[in-house]
């Protein structure tokens, strides 16, 4: 009987395909879904895995409309995260253990100008050069083949300088927080 179990488990694996061990994803691609409100932007990541480490590198650009009416606001800028994936398993998904799913911790940095033009005086009111850091925990699911969700939160601390000098410099800190959607591939 203890070799027969393992004979039918076998036979089983070898007439079923997706039953067989999966390779490990090492890469996605994801958009940030606070970044469509109102589809007037979008921030979009590709993400690589290194499994050896249970770490991944991110990077990401986003353009959005900031504001609307009579001025219009825009952003542009671009972002780099690092996630350490602590058990990187998912009692969700068909995915093997040792992909990059599950809990993880992230560090982030973004970069960003930010400009706001008055339509009625037809002027640049300002740009604003942006910098930030962000300490994140998340989770990130894998349901369905390649699809991603991915709920985080955590803080950040941003930096704004006036590009044009009139105004000083500020900071602040923040709770922040946001999903992503995407593919593993």
């Amino acid at each position: 009987m203890s070799v027969a179990l393992p004979a039918i488990i076998s036979a089983a694996i070898a007439t079923h395909p997706e039953l067989a061990s999966e390779p490990v994803l090492e890469h996605a691609i994801t958009v940030a879904v606070p970044s469509l409100d109102g589809l007037r932007g979008a921030q979009i990541a590709y993400e690589r895995w290194f499994p050896a480490h249970r770490i991944s590198l991110s990077a990401s650009v986003q353009l959005r409309q900031a504001a609307r009416g009579d001025y219009i606001g825009m952003r542009a800028g671009g972002g780099g995260e690092l996630r350490w994936f602590w058990r990187a398993t998912s009692f969700l998904g068909p995915h093997p253990d040792g992909s990059m799913i599950g809990w993880f911790l992230a560090a982030r940095i973004d970069v960003n100008v930010d400009g706001t033009h008055d339509l009625i005086s037809d002027r640049w009111i300002s740009t604003t050069l942006e910098v930030g850091t962000s300490a994140l925990i998340g989770y990130r699911l894998a349901p369905w083949r390649g699809l991603e969700l991915t709920p985080y939160g955590g803080l950040t601390w941003r930096r704004d300088v006036d590009l044009s000098g009139r105004l000083p410099s500020w900071s602040r800190g923040a709770i922040a927080g946001g999903v992503t959607i995407g593919w593993l591939f």
